[in-house]
């Protein structure tokens, strides 16, 4: 657990796109398509994940975040009406160090749009 680990307010945005926490309805109908998706399941270790009635799925990453376990982002693209994807910071992977790791996901209309490019200063 990582004190001070709070969502960021407001979100954070690059006027590209937005990271900002999940919300229970608003992500509903993108989560079932992260989780159906055959390119994101192709990357994701062990395949296909469970599949999960989709707000307890949102309600989990919230819970995440409220543990302070995980950071967990819907992705939105300025020019969608809808998220794109989804960035996940998972803390503490390997003790006594502390490693993080950073994943994403991004659904067919975001991706090769750059939403997940690292960008220099």
């Amino acid at each position: 657990m990582l004190e001070g680990l709070a969502p960021p307010d407001p979100p954070l945005s690059d006027g590209v796109v937005t990271l900002r926490l999940p919300d229970v309805e608003r992500d509903a109908e993108t989560m079932i398509a992260i989780s159906e998706d055959p390119e994101i399941r192709r990357w994701i270790l062990g395949g296909r994940p469970e599949r999960t009635d989709p707000h307890e799925a949102l309600e989990g990453q919230l819970e995440r975040w409220r543990n302070r376990t995980d950071a967990i982002f819907s992705i939105d693209a300025v020019v969608h009406e809808q998220r794109v994807g989804l960035l996940r910071v998972l803390f503490g992977l390997v003790n006594p160090f502390g490693f993080g790791e950073l994943g994403y996901s991004l659904l067919p209309q975001g991706r090769g749009r750059g939403y997940a490019r690292v960008r220099s200063a």
